[in-house]
């Protein structure tokens, strides 16, 4: 069984606000990894993952003035 990476230490808490929309989208992929192989993905891990692949697209940010804008450039250049 693997560690828990919260009891690790290896987290920070951060929370955030999200819409009831999205929510009901996580839990919608958390079940539909469930129902396709069985494994239980938390709202948590979806987040954290989304995350990492953000993260790693080393964003140009400086025509970035609010969050709609954040959005069109990740979906920018994740559809390259």
């Amino acid at each position: 069984m693997t560690e828990n990476p919260a009891q690790a230490g290896a987290f920070v808490k951060a929370s955030v606000l999200l819409r009831r929309d999205q929510v009901v989208r996580l839990d919608r992929l958390a079940i539909d990894i469930r129902a396709s192989n069985g494994t239980v993905v938390t709202r948590a891990e979806i987040i954290r993952a989304c995350i990492e692949v953000v993260l790693g697209l080393e964003l140009d940010v400086t025509e970035v003035f609010g969050e709609q804008d954040l959005i069109d450039l990740i979906h920018q250049r994740i559809r390259r």
